[in-house]
Parts: structure tokens; C-alpha cells; sequence
């Protein structure tokens, strides 16, 4: 079994053409946050496209489900490194003096 980060080098090569140098050196630089930026931006684009039925011919030969794969195997990775700006995107509610009651 490979590791997520195999897995993502393998399949930073599915992403539209003028983004694969960009993760390429995100990835190379373990710029996890700018290559799970990236990942999301080229899937949201190619998402908008099929909406409007559109598809420009550079997302043509492209597999959007591996590009989906990508970026979610991306910020699970990013995640991983730091989970703290995951409790910053979901705080602990349970934390907050909203929920303290005099009894």
C-alpha cells in the first residue's frame, strides 16, 4: 500500500496542464497548503464548467473524479500535519460561555 504522499504525487499529473508545475513544486516543497489550495481551485473550475455545460477544451481529457481524489487525499494530508487549523476552521462550541447556566 502506498502512502498518501505517493498517492498524491501520483496523481498530481491528472490536474489541468498549467497547474501541474505548481503542485509539482508545492509538492517538492511540502507546501501542503498551497498544493490542497491549488487541487480545490482546479476542481471547483472544472466543477463550474460541467455546470454550464461548458467544458473549455484544457478540461476535456481530463478525469475529474481523480482530481477529486486529489484534493480530498490533499487536505487529509494537510490536515494531518495540522490538525490545529482544523480546530480552527471547527471550534469547540462546547468551550464558549454560551452554554454555561446558572443552576
Amino acid at each position: 500500500m502506498s502512502s498518501p504522499t505517493q498517492q498524491i504525487k501520483a496523481l498530481i499529473p491528472t490536474l489541468p496542464k498549467d497547474d501541474i508545475p505548481y503542485a509539482q513544486r508545492f509538492f517538492d516543497t511540502r507546501d501542503w497548503e498551497s498544493l490542497k489550495e491549488l487541487t480545490w481551485s482546479a476542481l471547483r473550475r472544472m466543477e463550474k464548467a460541467l455546470e454550464k455545460d461548458s467544458m473549455p477544451e484544457k478540461y476535456r481529457n481530463i478525469d475529474i473524479d481523480k482530481v477529486r481524489d486529489l484534493a480530498v487525499l490533499c487536505s487529509e494530508h494537510y490536515s494531518l500535519i495540522y490538525p490545529e487549523d482544523l480546530e480552527d476552521e471547527f471550534p469547540d462550541t462546547l468551550d464558549s460561555d454560551v452554554f454555561e447556566e446558572d443552576y
